[in-house]
């Protein structure tokens, strides 16, 4: 279930310009972690996520730059 909600973030998030926030950063926090109460064992479900299924959605690039500003914030604190 946290990979699902994790996967739509993802979906609902890919154009910068409609966010609620303009840093990434903050979109991550807010919107996915905060919004969802997000533990740090969810945080570490999100982080094993498998973004390859959705290689052949349109808008494929920025959801992969979405995961990785998520990766680079995350992982290090999964530590």
């Amino acid at each position: 279930m946290v990979q699902d909600c994790f996967c739509k973030f993802l979906l609902d998030n890919i154009d910068p310009e409609s966010r609620e926030f303009a840093d990434v950063n903050d979109q991550i926090r807010e919107v996915l972690i905060h919004a969802n109460y997000f533990s740090p064992m969810d945080v570490t479900a999100c982080l094993e996520f498998d973004i390859a299924p959705l290689s052949n959605h349109g808008n494929f690039s920025e959801m992969e730059e979405l995961f990785a500003a998520f990766w680079v914030s995350y992982a290090e604190e999964d530590k």
